[in-house]
């Protein structure tokens, strides 16, 4: 039974903790310093939802968060290791356009397709703009076509390949 007790707890554990967070960020005048801990809580419990929205909060400075980059990486990072698609998808567009920190196509690529295996639809417009245009990987029309037709399957709508 104690084992049971320190397990650690449910996705839809989580989900609960930072439907609470949400709500109060939802109000007029919400309090950043309660949603701060709930977030802080659930990262510090595994949760890597709440790591990655400390993470953006960071990245971006936002709400009363003192913008701090690197720490706002290694969280949207840790939530990434941990299968969050817009982790995933956040990471491949800093690492493409350089923004926070390393530009690596290759990396930018690799979570690209991580963010659309997780399940971000949008993620799968950029895995074929990347084969399409050889953004960290070989250019590859065929396969380009491929990702873009399962895109628009999820109702995205892929680039032009006009350019």
């Amino acid at each position: 039974m104690a084992a049971q007790d320190q397990a650690k707890p449910t996705m839809k554990e989580y989900r609960q903790a930072l439907k609470a967070a949400y709500d109060e960020m939802r109000k007029d005048e919400p309090d950043h310093q309660k949603v701060e801990t709930l977030l802080r809580d659930q990262a510090n419990e595994g949760n890597p939802i709440a790591k990655y929205g400390l993470g953006t909060w960071y990245l971006h400075g936002a709400h009363h968060f003192e913008k701090d980059v690197a720490k706002g990486i290694k969280l949207i990072a840790e939530a990434a290791e941990e299968r969050v698609p817009e982790a995933c998808y956040d990471l491949a567009y800093g690492f493409e356009s350089g923004k926070g920190g390393e530009q690596n196509p290759k990396k930018a690529f690799k979570y690209y397709v991580l963010a659309a295996l997780y399940g971000d639809p949008d993620s799968f417009v950029h895995v074929g703009r990347c084969y399409h245009d050889g953004i960290g990987v070989e250019k590859d029309e065929e396969l380009a076509d491929c990702w873009w037709e399962k895109a628009e399957a999820l109702g995205m709508e892929p680039a032009s390949s006009d350019g």
